[in-house]
């Protein structure tokens, strides 16, 4: 009796999530997304007060992370239901070569011959894993250089879980793109059969966004630059799938992804921008009963309601993130203001969106996005085009002539660097293409074999294999400090092997001539958080605060000639990198705690400890 009793509660609990979305639903929809915003309110108020105890900050962050695990366990089920019905209706072509795209993208997954370690990946989930220590996680707080840590402990959960290694700072970044990934395709294939158009095409656009080449580079270097164009993925999907089967589940995921907007890397907020207008516009087109895509009635007023809150959580949850301060520089002084030359250089670098020049924005799809944006502005297709092709040109203006961040540093960064914050524009256009290519093959009757698609795959994958051996064209600064990755893997091998745990207190002493890595500190702080740095020149023999004498010590080098000051040997390793064809040279040499010195001295830095058992001069 008792099993059956719990049987039925859950098959209404089932029905309640995935039927058809009415009244009830949209009270309980409502009543979460109030109670979320509420929330989110009283912990940005509170963190104002600096109260000891953030009360309402600890339990929003515990709830609003239960949602994020929450949403991945959706997506594992929506997944699994997708592989089980291909199985069912004998479908293996769409999904094998969505299989290979995908492996193509987790093979990159903490592999050293061909992924970068970026400093900024490190510090950012440095402080997602700093937030996790605090009593409220730090939910209201800012991360690295001011952006809001929320998106850093997404980032940081694979480092919390696996420890830390290159292979879980990868993952972290990797996650939520290739969530994305994996759900803009599902949803693509399902609404496009919804409209009824064969769902082979669906394949175009994940080609398109995984062979652009500024997602591919950037995709290597594995940092926030990736999260915003994730998140615009999976709302897309989400929106897709919101259309073609409107449910308190797909509402939910669709509330509680599109409420992260605020909270990820800045150009995320020009994406939430273009999911409101879209959002309300589709509702006016259903509500007129002229929906392009959706069958909803007009008198469907619970599928409104509910797009209109959808809509409007992420906006709310902005203004939140304005009581404490942002410090992205959304919104600052234009680097030159709105002079002639400044107009002149955007329209220069928007040109490389199309053209080949230093870097390839589209790639090989520059053409196709072109023809979209000329059909759009000239009005030769829906009249959303035309919304998303002014949104493109504004966002890529914006992103061209504000300087975020990068004021504070007081950066001048090239327009191929500056071009980055533009790939949140790759989806949108990419789906946007699509559909627009869907309906012009229906009204003129064409379709393409599933093997020709199949031979067009085979080919970008192709290319995209090559792609792993190109130097960077636009983020060029990584083409430079290829020897920070081996460093910091020999670090970590030698301290195993030492029996040094990566919490503990040692030092390291690493001598150097190239100023890209006269800052270790940026990178080193991710694999061990305790350490006590000295960085010196390859032939500065220098010394340690004589206090740190009783610490394990290893020092490293990329100059042989560092050998010549020390009286201990050195040992040596060579790394090849496969993708720049180099070999990097490291030396190394460890030292065991030396306890004869013990220094009364207050600071470390009065008395220094001699590295070696003698000096010698450099001639």
């Amino acid at each position: 009796m008792d099993s059956n009793n719990a049987r039925s509660t859950l098959m209404r609990a089932s029905r309640f999530l995935f039927d058809s979305f009415r009244k009830p639903q949209l009270l309980f929809f409502s009543v979460f997304a109030a109670a979320s915003f509420i929330l989110e309110l009283l912990s940005y108020i509170v963190s104002r007060t600096q109260a000891s105890v953030n009360v309402p900050s600890i339990i929003t962050s515990r709830i609003w992370f239960t949602g994020i695990i929450l949403f991945f366990i959706s997506f594992i089920g929506i997944v699994v239901v997708q592989i089980m019905e291909d199985y069912r209706n004998k479908k293996y072509l769409l999904p094998l070569i969505f299989t290979a795209i995908l492996a193509f993208f987790i093979f990159q997954i903490g592999n050293y011959a061909f992924s970068d370690l970026s400093y900024e990946s490190t510090q950012e989930t440095v402080s997602g894993l700093n937030a996790f220590k605090a009593l409220d996680w730090n939910y209201t707080g800012k991360g690295y250089i001011g952006y809001p840590v929320k998106q850093y402990m997404i980032n940081a959960f694979p480092s919390l879980i696996l420890g830390r290694s290159f292979f879980a700072l990868n993952l972290g970044f990797a996650i939520p793109f290739l969530t994305g990934l994996t759900l803009l395709f599902i949803e693509l294939r399902k609404f496009l059969a919804y409209i009824g158009t064969d769902e082979k095409y669906a394949i175009l656009p994940i080609l398109m966004i995984s062979f652009c080449p500024y997602i591919d580079e950037y995709y290597y270097i594995f940092e926030q630059t990736l999260t915003p164009v994730a998140i615009a993925m999976i709302l897309i999907a989400l929106f897709l799938r919101t259309m073609r089967r409107p449910s308190l589940f797909s509402f939910m995921l669709f509330a509680i992804t599109g409420s992260m907007l605020p909270f990820v890397y800045t150009p995320a907020l020009a994406f939430m921008g273009l999911f409101t207008v879209i959002l309300f516009y589709h509702a006016f087109m259903v509500f007129r009963g002229r929906s392009v895509y959706s069958k909803r009635r007009q008198s469907d007023i619970n599928y409104l309601v509910a797009v209109g809150i959808t809509a409007v959580l992420p906006i709310l949850n902005f203004v939140c993130t304005l009581i404490s301060k942002r410090e992205d520089e959304f919104v600052t002084t234009y680097k030159e203001g709105f002079s002639a030359d400044t107009l002149r250089n955007y329209f220069v670098s928007f040109a490389r969106f199309f053209t080949t020049g230093d870097s390839l924005f589209f790639g090989v799809f520059g053409a196709i996005v072109l023809i979209y944006m000329l059909a759009s502005l000239t009005m030769r297709i829906k009249f959303h085009n035309l919304m998303i092709a002014l949104w493109c040109i504004g966002t890529a203006l914006f992103s061209f002539m504000l300087p975020g961040a990068a004021a504070k540093f007081n950066f001048n960064y090239d327009p191929n660097v500056l071009a980055q914050r533009n790939m949140v524009i790759i989806p949108v256009v990419s789906v946007a293409c699509l559909l627009a290519v869907a309906d012009f093959l229906a009204k003129h009757e064409i379709s393409f074999r599933k093997d020709a698609l199949a031979v067009v795959s085979a080919a970008f994958i192709l290319y995209g294999v090559s792609s792993l051996f190109a130097v960077h064209k636009a983020f060029t600064m990584n083409n430079y400090n290829q020897t920070m990755k081996y460093l910091m893997k020999y670090c970590q091998e030698v301290t195993e092997y030492h029996d040094v745990a990566y919490d503990d207190e040692f030092c390291l002493v690493i001598h150097t001539d190239n100023n890209l890595y006269s800052h270790p500190d940026d990178y080193i702080r991710y694999f061990f958080p305790n350490i006590k740095l000295y960085v010196f020149k390859a032939e500065d023999f220098g010394g340690i605060g004589i206090n740190d004498a009783i610490f394990p010590r290893f020092v490293f080098s990329e100059s042989e000639k560092t050998k010549d000051f020390y009286s201990t040997p050195f040992n040596s390793r060579s790394f090849n990198d496969v993708r720049f064809n180099t070999e990097y040279s490291l030396y190394f040499q460890y030292k065991e705690p030396d306890y004869s010195y013990v220094s009364f001295y207050d600071d470390d830095y009065i008395a220094r400890y001699d590295l070696g058992a003698y000096v010698t001069e450099p001639t």
